[in-house]
């Protein structure tokens, strides 16, 4: 489990706060599965699910400049993995993620903007094989 982030990338400054998660959250599916004339065959895409986010949080015209300006400097315009903690069951976990687009900003009476975002995560804090063989047995 991430309960710490990875002191190598950026880290989401709490000064932004806690996004809201979106109905939007989902596991891309890992398998291709191509149909052919003795059944269907399926290969894994890749190792591990990727998992994806939307997010939205509401933050004064100020802290949105600065938020811009964290996305520009410091995730080199959300092309940059950074920690952003993430809701894993019960826990909120820290998990290595990157922008998936441009964030949307949506002005809200003239002293707020609403931003909106989508990410996909690298890492995933789930328990280890050896925990759910313990858990099933």
């Amino acid at each position: 489990m991430a309960a710490n982030p990875n002191s190598a990338l950026e880290t989401w400054p709490a000064l932004f706060g806690k996004p809201l998660r979106d109905p939007g959250v989902g596991v891309i599916d890992p398998v291709i599965r191509t149909p052919m004339d003795d059944g269907f065959k399926s290969r894994r895409r890749f190792i591990t699910p990727v998992i994806t986010g939307s997010y939205s949080l509401l933050m004064t015209n100020a802290k949105y400049l600065l938020f811009q300006s964290w996305h520009q400097h410091k995730i080199a315009s959300g092309s940059d993995w950074f920690n952003f903690q993430v809701r894993a069951g019960a826990e909120v976990e820290w998990e290595e993620v990157k922008m998936t687009g441009i964030y949307q900003a949506q002005p809200q009476q003239n002293r707020y903007v609403t931003v909106t975002f989508s990410i996909v995560q690298r890492t995933n804090s789930i328990p280890a094989e050896a925990t759910l063989d313990a858990a099933l047995s």
